[in-house]
């Protein structure tokens, strides 16, 4: 009985070890299911995280050609010429260097040991006369007496200084459409319009219409915006640009641009602008007093023409700005 007892104990002993040994096993075998999953877990979090990235890259690559495809359009409409750069559409590699001929080389070889020979020599003279001018004695120079300024236009004058700043095209005018407008709360005089003038954002510019152009006619109306004004602020509130209007001093009435021009349209002088002469910085309209200067000649002719002494405000291919009420008037 007692000798069976322990066989049978050592049996069960051994059963409990090969359960150890069995469950072992199953685990390393799950701990290695489980870094196998993991490993493609992960290689499917990075799958999707390049192709987010690689989605992201796309979208800014098209931003930025959109950026500038909008830029060289400005700079078209501007009279600036467009020139391709290498990789872009249009683009003309200028042709390689033709190499020298035998008898170029031999030209350029003797031309340059010619003028080594020469400037040995002029240097060599130099030295001479330096050396010549330190043996001779010095004597001194007498005196000459000043002269007195000659009156009666004897001297040079100092000239007023004419300036190649002194024709409207000084200034950026655009076709601009204002969206809304609105009366400024602290004044009685001023309109805050948002206007767009083909620019990323709308322009806030405030001008003293209220009272004399009803509030109902300034709403998605097309006008013309000079752009490059220094930001001024008016009753508190900073106003970037200008409506431009024919004024009277009694009737006051915004231009009208030529219909079918969009915001962002060119005003354009004909004989007078040219795709050199660009619009000049709002520091410099200030400082150089443009406006003081050129608003002068601009008016609006008998036929509601808005001119330029006698050249009409024009939009290219689509026709000239006028109004048409406020004739033979001053445009401000």
């Amino acid at each position: 009985m007692l000798g069976t007892l322990v066989r049978a104990t050592g049996i069960g002993r051994r059963l409990t070890m090969e359960s150890f040994v069995a469950r072992a096993d199953q685990a390393e075998q799950l701990v290695a299911t489980l870094r196998n999953r993991l490993g493609t877990l992960r290689g499917l979090v990075e799958q999707e995280e390049i192709q987010r990235l690689t989605a992201e890259n796309e979208a800014l690559v098209k931003e930025i050609e959109a950026a500038k495809q909008r830029l060289r359009d400005a700079e078209t409409k501007a009279g600036k010429k467009q020139v391709p750069l290498p990789g872009e559409a249009g683009y003309v590699a200028p042709p390689p260097p033709a190499a020298l001929t035998t008898a170029e080389i031999s030209a350029a070889t003797k031309g340059s040991a010619v003028a080594q020979g020469q400037a040995n020599i002029k240097s060599k003279s130099t030295e001479s006369d330096k050396t010549k001018k330190q043996e001779e004695p010095s004597t001194p120079k007498p005196k000459s007496k000043p002269e007195k300024a000659k009156s009666g236009g004897g001297g040079a004058k100092k000239g007023t200084e004419t300036s190649a700043e002194d024709d409207v095209t000084v200034f950026d005018l655009r076709v601009g459409l204002v969206v809304t407008a609105k009366p400024h709360p602290e004044s009685d005089k001023l309109y805050i319009e948002d206007v767009d003038v083909g620019e990323p954002e709308r322009r806030t510019i405030l001008s003293g219409l209220n009272g004399r152009v009803p509030l109902d006619s300034m709403q998605n109306r097309p006008v013309v915006i000079m752009c490059n004004l220094k930001p001024q602020k008016m009753a508190g509130i900073e106003s970037c640009g200008m409506v431009m209007c024919a004024d009277n001093g009694t009737a006051c009435e915004p231009l009208d641009p030529p219909p079918g021009t969009s915001p962002g349209d060119v005003i354009s002088f004909p004989g007078i602008s040219a795709p050199d002469k660009l619009p000049v910085a709002p520091n410099r309209v200030q400082k150089k007093k443009l406006l003081q200067k050129i608003l002068p000649d601009l008016h609006v002719n008998a036929k509601g023409v808005a001119c330029y002494k006698e050249t009409p405000f024009t939009v290219e291919g689509k026709g000239t700005c006028s109004v048409k009420t406020v004739t033979d008037s001053p445009v401000k």
